[in-house]
């Protein structure tokens, strides 16, 4: 869509409009004028949009300290590649996360701790991802390919399906095959 709705002025083509007389420029002027009006000003996509936000749950509506008061469904259990026993389950959301991600695939540990998989159908981000990223880096700094901050060049790695922010043992958000995941690592059963 861009940064205007697609309200398009309706200002004749310079080869289709005529000499305007010193008579017609006041009424030229107010057409110009209301024009401009109809087209409403979207924000840009960079904007930022400061919130309070105190702590990475603030920007979730279920509890990812409390995951499973949301009776998430049990899959199976199974060993990790370290041959950890854990158990899986999966939450479909009614409410998309982060306006992207409509289910949460949980891997419980056996000391308690669990991994969120966030999953949906977005393709890109959208301004709550951006401020999440943004979070992330204003508490954990840049991600281990040494990224902060969302910025132009994210857009263009979005278009190539090559999107990332990793903080190892933390926190990734990415597009691999052009479908956004964000997964949150070792989440304490109770927020310490």
């Amino acid at each position: 869509m861009g940064f205007f709705k697609n309200n398009k002025p309706d200002i004749p083509r310079r080869e289709e409009r005529q000499d305007v007389t010193m008579q017609e420029a006041p009424i030229l002027q107010e057409h110009l004028e209301k024009q401009h009006e109809m087209i409403e000003w979207q924000p840009s996509f960079f904007d930022k949009k400061k919130k309070n936000k105190d702590d990475a749950c603030d920007f979730f509506h279920v509890n990812i300290y409390d995951i499973f008061r949301h009776e998430p469904e049990f899959v199976e259990k199974c060993t990790d590649n370290n041959d950890r026993m854990l158990e899986k389950y999966i939450l479909k959301l009614a409410n998309p996360e982060l306006s992207a991600f409509d289910q949460i695939h949980i891997l419980k540990y056996e000391n308690g701790n669990y991994d969120l998989h966030f999953t949906g159908h977005a393709r890109d981000v959208n301004d709550e991802i951006i401020e999440f990223i943004n979070y992330c880096t204003d508490v954990l700094g840049i991600d281990f390919m040494h990224k902060g901050n969302f910025s132009e060049n994210d857009i263009r790695d979005l278009k190539l399906g090559a999107f990332s922010r990793v903080w190892p043992t933390q926190i990734r958000i990415e597009n691999v095959y052009y479908t956004l995941s964000l997964t949150l690592y070792d989440i304490p059963t109770q927020k310490q």
